[in-house]
């Protein structure tokens, strides 16, 4: 399995993401980057890298996911040094994700429920992606989808992981905002449903993992890999376990 550090971006700052209630982010403080100053993203974005060893990084830039500028900038440069990004950036176009992907050290494109104007785009951002790998996400709030397409909001979060895995998404993202920040952990029941509808197609999980034993048991369950950020920033998840994961 693997462990994808989460790195949540706000006007030029890496911040604490509880509960996705974003404008009560407070600027991220790290035992990771002890000695740096709060919201130091690319002091705690090198921290994933030499302290974890993680080879990828989750970079949500909240400032695009809000309609704002996208902070190429700073993307740019938590890329330096060899990490590969996942980013999640309010993409909902193909243009947009062209122009992501075209970005230096992107491995990843993340696509969000939260604000993709419906499935059928996603058909044309996988086509416009280039040969960067397009990743759904499906976000949920304690456990309702989060989206602004009618046609979708009262199905079934497995139907609609199932109806963007035949869209062509190499990955589906399990995420609850309304668990991130918590410790509350993954909903186990729901990922293992769509596990079972989505076999052949890469899961991650995420909001609200606080241990390592939380990282075996959605193993089992069928994820392919973990987003975390919470545990890692205090401490309950370490090297240590992120090795032994990866064994």
């Amino acid at each position: 399995m693997q462990v994808i550090p989460v790195l949540d971006l706000l006007e030029g700052r890496a911040v604490h993401a509880r509960g996705g209630v974003r404008g009560r982010y407070a600027p991220l403080v790290s035992q990771l980057a002890r000695g740096a100053l709060a919201g130091d993203a690319r002091a705690i974005g090198k921290a994933y890298h030499t302290k974890l060893g993680a080879r990828s990084t989750y970079v949500a830039d909240l400032d695009a996911i809000g309609g704002s500028e996208p902070q190429w900038d700073l993307v740019r440069e938590l890329s330096d040094g060899g990490v590969h990004i996942w980013i999640d950036a309010g993409i909902a176009c193909a243009k947009s994700a062209e122009a992501w992907a075209a970005l230096a050290g992107i491995e990843l494109v993340v696509v969000g429920l939260e604000t993709l104007p419906g499935l059928e785009a996603l058909n044309e951002i996988v086509a416009g992606a280039s040969e960067k790998r397009v990743a759904f996400s499906l976000d949920l709030r304690d456990g309702q989808l989060v989206s602004r397409a009618p046609a979708l909001c009262h199905r079934y979060p497995e139907e609609v992981a199932a109806m963007a895995a035949d869209a062509g998404a190499a990955c589906v993202i399990v995420l609850d905002l309304g668990r991130v920040g918590s410790g509350a952990g993954v909903d186990e029941l729901l990922l293992g449903r769509i596990a079972r509808e989505i076999p052949d197609v890469e899961l991650v999980a995420g909001g609200g993992i606080s241990a390592v034993g939380e990282l075996r048991r959605l193993a089992t369950l069928g994820a392919h890999g973990v987003l975390i950020g919470s545990a890692l920033h205090d401490g309950r998840i370490g090297r240590l376990e992120i090795d032994g994961m990866a064994g």
